[in-house]
């Protein structure tokens, strides 16, 4: 553990292949990001793997099709904002933020899903890009949804999905998920629906349910009605 100017030092030593990750916070008016926590090397998990992260489009078996951005390690660069076709296995490590679970499949894995898959780059092309998680990685993350309301119910919502990520509806395939994006099941659990009404615009953020299970997991995390006109949904 270093701090200041020590930690630059021990981060330049390590070279320029070293696997880092940054937290802190962006500024949106100065474009600058500023670091309160740096990890480095053996610290960040998966730092020799391969990463893709971003939302799942379609699903055909155990090929997935994710837009988002693609890490690539051996050449030392990053592509933003294109398909990678993604391909899990049996052996796919599958874990939710926030969820202790062991006991997640890639059968959790669905249409709609923000994920984080670590493993082996295929194909490097950057007009397809395949990455292979046969004995990889898959991290769940939060989804957010901005749709309108149809109708309210005892603990579940129906929407007409409009974005996913930020990404338009248009581009997400749901064959096989049981899912129709006009008439999108959301379970709401415990989560207050208190004055909400047919056409209002929400942000809902959760998790969509497994592949073949209709809709949204019982772990929605929250909604936001109306949606505030200062949302940023980043298309990532």
């Amino acid at each position: 553990t270093y701090t200041g100017a020590a930690g630059l030092t021990a981060l330049a030593a390590a070279g320029a292949t070293t696997a880092v990750l940054a937290r802190g916070s962006f500024n949106f008016n100065t474009d600058e990001f500023t670091a309160t926590e740096i990890n480095a090397g053996s610290s960040v998990a998966g730092g020799t793997l391969d990463a893709v992260k971003g939302v799942v489009t379609a699903v055909n078996g155990n090929t997935l099709t994710v837009r988002g951005a693609t890490l690539i390690r051996a050449q030392q660069s990053a592509v933003f904002a294109d398909a990678v076709t993604v391909t899990d296995g049996s052996g796919t490590t599958v874990r939710q933020r926030g969820n202790t679970s062991t006991s997640l499949t890639t059968a959790d894995i669905s249409v709609g899903q923000h994920v984080l898959f670590m493993g082996t780059l295929t194909n490097t092309s950057t007009s397809s890009l395949a990455l292979d998680v046969a004995s990889g990685y898959a991290i769940l993350l939060h989804t957010h949804l901005g749709a309108t309301v149809n109708t309210t119910g005892s603990g579940n919502l129906m929407v007409n999905v409009e974005t996913i990520q930020g990404r338009p509806v248009s581009l997400f395939n749901f064959n096989g998920t049981g899912s129709n994006p006009a008439s999108y099941y959301v379970n709401t659990g415990g989560l207050s629906l208190s004055g909400m009404s047919s056409g209002d615009p929400i942000g809902i953020s959760g998790f969509v349910a497994p592949f073949g299970s209709a809709g949204w997991r019982v772990t929605s995390q929250s909604i936001e009605n109306p949606l505030p006109d200062a949302v940023r949904e980043e298309p990532v």
